[in-house]
């Protein structure tokens, strides 16, 4: 299951502005407005509330239709960091997720960078800039049990290239020192031109990376799926048992009952 766009007008909005201004001094400026009519920047901080219909359409998608075992929401970032983020995320993580969804991010992360680093795409790094002790957007599904992730890719001029001199290379926020050879940023891009096409190389072999991660431990993740979901629903079993043995709780235990025989 494939979703293009979360906010298909905003995105008309980008892309008429773009053309609006192509070969133009304005070329590739920013949008002179805001994305979303009602929560303004983008919907991305939407999927807690829900409070539009397209993040509630979406939502819909994975918490009630579709459900899958896996789950990647692939955004784009600045231009003079590191080229892609791929996960784990840097600390903190939310603490009541499941110990174990952490460790799979971990997993396709690191087959990520390994797969993307193979190609000779440079530049991917990981336990970098994003931390996820909010898990929102579409990440909000680990709190169903999806193994949810989040891809950073650096952004061009819109649609146009934009040349990046190698000392306007810089690393940001947590988990990277320095724009240098790191254990969690192995492959640095030197600078240079950075196109549209670039970005979609890295979009296309992530893509497949996680594709090939999640076919080869097919079994590992089902079982896993299973398993946590047992452990959540003996957790709920244990919390009713504590609300029915408490004082005054008649009217609970009754309402508890009709809807365990459902």
């Amino acid at each position: 299951m494939m979703i293009p766009n979360q906010n298909p007008d905003g995105m008309d909005l980008v892309v008429e502005n773009y053309k609006k201004y192509k070969d133009t001094k304005y070329e590739g400026a920013s949008l002179p407005g805001v994305y979303h009519k009602y929560v303004g920047h983008d919907n991305n901080r939407d999927y807690v509330s829900l409070t539009q219909s397209d993040t509630r359409a979406v939502a819909r998608v994975y918490n009630l239709d579709w459900f899958p075992q896996v789950m990647i929401e692939k955004h784009q970032m600045g231009s003079t960091g590191i080229r892609y983020f791929v996960p784990p995320a840097h600390d903190p993580i939310a603490e009541n997720v499941d110990a174990e969804l952490w460790t799979w991010t971990g997993t396709f992360g690191t087959n990520m960078l390994r797969d993307l680093t193979n190609e000779g795409l440079a530049g991917v790094g990981q336990k970098t800039i994003y931390d996820d002790y909010w898990p929102g957007s579409t990440e909000t599904c680990l709190w169903k049990n999806v193994i949810g992730m989040l891809t950073e890719a650096a952004s061009a001029k819109e649609a146009s290239p934009i040349y990046i001199e190698p000392g306007e290379l810089q690393a940001s926020g947590k988990g990277l020192s320095e724009y240098e050879k790191s254990i969690n940023f192995p492959l640095p891009w030197p600078g240079g031109w950075w196109r549209l096409g670039d970005i979609i190389k890295l979009e296309i072999a992530s893509t497949f990376s996680i594709i090939k991660t999640a076919s080869l431990l097919k079994n590992d993740i089902l079982k896993f799926r299973n398993d946590i979901c047992k452990r959540e629903v003996e957790k709920e079993e244990l919390n009713l048992r504590i609300i029915m043995s408490s004082p005054g709780s008649r009217m609970i235990k009754v309402s508890l009952s009709v809807w365990l025989s459902l």
